[in-house]
């Protein structure tokens, strides 16, 4: 019985699609904990820490939470200043203009501490600000007894007047990824750190290379929409690199909570094999699955996830299963 902390903001999101709808959701990291709690076994704990506003906790609890027991609600404290909230505009299918508006303070380590220890920390950072300092996140190790999973998303992301500034390159990255076990990001995001706007096979290595260029992570996920992923993974012999496609034959609908899908996804199948390979596949499977229906009512259609990824991904399982590990990844 696996205990899950999953860490970052709740947050209240308008959404227009690239079709014109237009449409309220909750999001942030509820995208990480309805996902979860679709592929871990019902006797799994999970505790979200975040600050929301007591009317939406409320709403929340009533529209998702009552309905999955395995959700600890202890971590999602109540803020009178109200939830931090995001406008997302879709102009392709895959990337969006976004306005956010932050009014949550950190994650209190101590609400943290009180609910450990966790067989496995998930830490989205959705607002960028869920943490004051690396030297606060760090202290995170001491709350976890298995790996801590970085999704960085908006981490090192610098704004003005809630948008993001272009150019902006994020040079901390190798302090915060010194205190994880396992780091995602995606191709902007290693623009942000590496000043590489990844496209190409040669691309996806390089950037996968350096994201396991410093001590602390084992495994390194570079997600890339219709691409797929790219996964990185230190062995005693040295660092591997495989390829993930895209789920085939997917039509897209709503690409919002993909990342956080894939996120979930991949600690719960780590969890349960160790398997960086399968664990990126079945990641892969539940992203291409959540793209295909709208906002946080999507997760409700992620049951028999297992079951697709044998039928999408068969021929590549038993690839894995016959002992593959993909490539050298040359430093």
């Amino acid at each position: 019985m696996p205990k899950f902390g999953l860490l970052g903001t709740v947050m209240y999101d308008e959404i227009r699609t690239l079709d014109g709808q237009r449409f309220e959701s909750f999001g942030g990291i509820l995208y990480n904990v309805l996902a979860l709690a679709a592929v871990a076994d019902p006797s799994d704990r999970l505790v979200p820490f975040s600050w929301i506003s007591e009317e939406h906790l409320e709403r929340i609890g009533r529209e998702y939470l009552d309905a999955l027991p395995s959700v600890d609600r202890q971590g999602l404290r109540p803020h009178a200043g109200g939830t931090d909230t995001n406008s997302l505009v879709y102009v392709t299918a895959s990337s969006r203009r976004e306005i956010m508006q932050v009014v949550a303070p950190e994650i209190h380590l101590r609400d943290v501490e009180q609910a450990a220890p966790f067989d496995a920390l998930l830490v989205n950072f959705i607002s960028g600000h869920e943490f004051a300092s690396v030297e606060a996140f760090a202290k995170l190790r001491s709350t976890t007894v298995g790996p801590i999973y970085l999704d960085m998303h908006n981490l090192g992301k610098l704004r003005k007047d809630g948008v993001p500034v272009k150019g902006h390159r994020f040079m901390e990255w190798p302090e915060w990824f010194g205190c994880v076990d396992i780091v995602q990001g995606n191709e902007w995001e290693a623009e942000r750190m590496f000043d590489i706007h990844p496209t190409t096979e040669e691309d996806f290595r390089e950037v996968t290379r350096r994201m396991l260029a410093v001590a602390g992570p084992k495994i390194a996920l570079l997600t890339l929409g219709g691409e797929g992923c790219a996964v990185g993974w230190r062995t005693a012999n040295g660092l591997r690199f495989a390829r993930i496609p895209a789920m085939p034959d997917v039509q897209i609908v709503d690409t919002t909570g993909c990342g956080d899908s894939f996120s979930a996804a991949f600690i719960t199948e780590y969890l349960r094999t160790g398997d960086p390979l399968r664990s990126a596949v079945f990641a892969a499977t539940l992203s291409g699955m959540k793209c295909q229906s709208k906002g946080l009512d999507g997760l409700r259609n992620l049951g028999g996830a297992r079951a697709v990824m044998d039928k999408a991904y068969g021929g590549l399982l038993a690839k894995i299963d016959g002992g593959w590990q993909g490539a050298e990844l040359l430093t």
